[in-house]
């Protein structure tokens, strides 16, 4: 096991297990030029790791500037990553963010385990879509844990919703989506009636 503490005002872990590792971020918002060199240090430490098959990242309550860090970059050059957590909640990730992080997982081909949580990023009927197309092509999916709550996605809901029924093996789909939709309502279950492999499916969208 590797861990890396550092003192004063924030920490960060990195722990390397039973080829498992799990990355925690808890930085001040105002440490965002250590947040920066801490993320391209990572992005270079965790591609000589592609013996990893799973994978954790938390970085929680963030102020972060996407398109400075290579955050997500590493992430594919992970060739036999079968399962990934990742926790991105409230940190802007915004439209830009997430069709990044989006891009990155469908390059696993392996996945097939995923739970996501992005909720309260400011992500649009955009990203929602993108994110929906790039799980799509996530070939070997077999269970999904989305939580997307607290964007103002719209009728990016029906788009995402719509993406992901693509996948052709998803066996078990938990999606939160609640604080999404402020016109109207949509049937999300109905483009999953076309999937041939789902069997479960947990949908909350009122909370």
């Amino acid at each position: 096991m590797q861990v890396l503490i550092i003192k004063e005002n924030y920490y960060i872990h990195l722990y390397l297990k039973f080829g498992n590792i799990i990355l925690i971020f808890n930085i001040n918002s105002n440490q965002s030029e250590l947040l920066l060199k801490s993320c391209t240090l990572f992005y270079q430490w965790i591609q000589r790791l592609k013996h990893l098959k799973h994978f954790g990242l938390q970085l929680v309550s963030q102020q972060i500037k996407y398109d400075q860090i290579y955050l997500f970059e590493g992430i594919s050059s992970l060739i036999n990553l079968k399962s990934v957590y990742i926790n991105l909640a409230d940190t802007q990730l915004g439209d830009e963010g997430v069709i990044r992080l989006g891009e990155e997982l469908q390059k696993c081909v392996h996945l097939s385990n995923l739970k996501l949580e992005v909720y309260n990023n400011k992500i649009t009927q955009i990203g929602a879509l993108e994110l929906g197309n790039y799980l799509s092509k996530c070939r070997n999916l077999t269970s999904l844990y989305l939580d997307i709550t607290s964007n103002r996605i719209n009728q990016g809901q029906l788009e995402l919703v719509r993406g992901i029924s693509l996948c052709p093996k998803l066996h078990d789909f938990f999606l939160m989506i609640y604080g999404t939709c402020f016109d109207c309502e949509y049937n999300l279950k109905k483009p999953l009636c076309k999937s041939k492999s789902l069997v479960k499916f947990c949908l909350i969208q009122d909370f």
